[in-house]
């Protein structure tokens, strides 16, 4: 018996994967849905190779075909919601590649990151790493996963992983298919997409290369007016809380003055609204630590009333 084998209980129905063995006499399984039980070795018997064959063969003829937008799942890196009942997903690294990963995954909001998983998930396998509550989607924090690809002996190089996923209703609940490896119904994500393979000696090659190129960005000037107002700056607004709204209005601020000052503009207003006045004031806290700005004022008020600011730069 070792980690990884299906094996059965003897004394009811429940099948499950042996996932850690715990001492001489009790191991950990992980039986339908990601949910973990401790049992005694005593009470589980390993499901043989040949039966596990004819039935997943038997059970294959019935899986639910979902229509919806499917992932290419022949490789990758996939993180599986799974629903565990009507409230509960749980959360399945899945790897189906041909490399061990060394991972971490963890939660980042305001109030900064926290370590959810750490470990190691073998190639064309998969861990529960988490559970998450779908009632509470609109306040799930966004998602953090790094990794390193190992393999022995030789093989291609791959730079580290590194992905934050920070999930849309709108595009979250229309991910539903049949996730590879577990084989269950999940809202899936590939999250290596963009993971490109690097040659380390065409790397070394294109970074001597450039080390007499100076690198040229340019940058475009923003409008004088900036509409800070949160419906002209994404149409998911009506699904965003009030934090998220007020993180992305900052956010549009802060670009587009750190713009207009690289590119030389003399003056530049932000249109925030009356409302509470919280915008207002943090965007004029920040302008009041900027040592660019020549000083800020209330716009004209008979264009604006008192929803926007002047900055003058220096």
């Amino acid at each position: 018996m070792k980690i990884g084998d299906k094996v059965r209980l003897l004394r009811g129905k429940e099948e499950g994967i042996l996932k850690r063995i715990i001492d001489q006499k009790q191991v950990e399984i992980e039986i339908e849905d990601g949910f973990r039980i401790p049992v005694l070795r005593s009470e589980i018997v390993v499901v043989s190779s040949e039966e596990n064959r004819l039935v997943s063969s038997r059970e294959s003829n019935y899986v639910e075909v979902i229509t919806s937008t499917k992932e290419d799942t022949s490789k990758g890196i996939y993180l599986a919601f799974v629903p565990f009942n009507d409230k509960i997903l749980t959360v399945h690294l899945i790897n189906q590649t041909d490399y061990q990963l060394l991972l971490t995954f963890g939660e980042e909001d305001k109030n900064g990151y926290k370590g959810v998983y750490s470990g190691t998930i073998k190639s064309h396998s998969e861990e529960s790493i988490h559970q998450v509550n779908v009632t509470e989607f609109e306040s799930w924090p966004t998602f953090v996963i790094q990794a390193i690809y190992f393999r022995n002996g030789t093989s291609s190089l791959f730079p580290p992983l590194f992905k934050k996923n920070k999930f849309k209703a709108s595009s979250f609940f229309k991910s539903s298919q049949v996730a590879p490896v577990i084989n269950k119904s999940a809202y899936l994500y590939q999250i290596d997409k963009d993971q490109i393979k690097v040659d380390a000696d065409q790397l070394l090659n294109k970074v001597e290369a450039n080390k007499t190129q100076p690198e040229v960005i340019l940058l475009e000037r923003p409008e004088p007016e900036i509409d800070l107002h949160i419906e002209q700056l994404t149409k998911d607004h009506l699904t965003m809380n009030a934090s998220e709204m007020l993180e992305l209005q900052l956010r549009t601020f802060e670009i587009a003055l750190e713009k207009a000052i690289a590119t030389g503009m003399e003056d530049i207003t932000f249109i925030h609204g009356a409302g509470s006045g919280i915008l207002r004031n943090e965007i004029q806290k920040r302008l009041s630590a900027n040592k660019n700005i020549r000083f800020f004022k209330d716009a004209k008020k008979e264009k604006f009333g008192y929803g926007a600011t002047f900055v003058q730069i220096k």
